[in-house]
């Protein structure tokens, strides 16, 4: 997709999510529910960070 911001143009690169759904079911009270619960994977890989030439965790 051609994207412009303050009259520059760029071209999106989103990256894409895989996300994962798990589902529950329970009773409260007396009361039965279900859940979904979803979750999903950061699609950038955590890179190491310095701070005037140290690392940091």
């Amino acid at each position: 997709m051609k994207l412009t911001y303050r009259g520059v143009a760029y071209q999106e690169n989103a990256a894409r999510v895989e996300a994962q759904t798990v589902e529950q079911a329970g009773k409260y009270r007396g009361v039965e529910f279900a859940i979904e619960q979803h979750s999903a994977k950061s699609p950038h890989a955590r890179q190491p960070m310095k701070y005037r030439g140290v690392a940091i965790d």
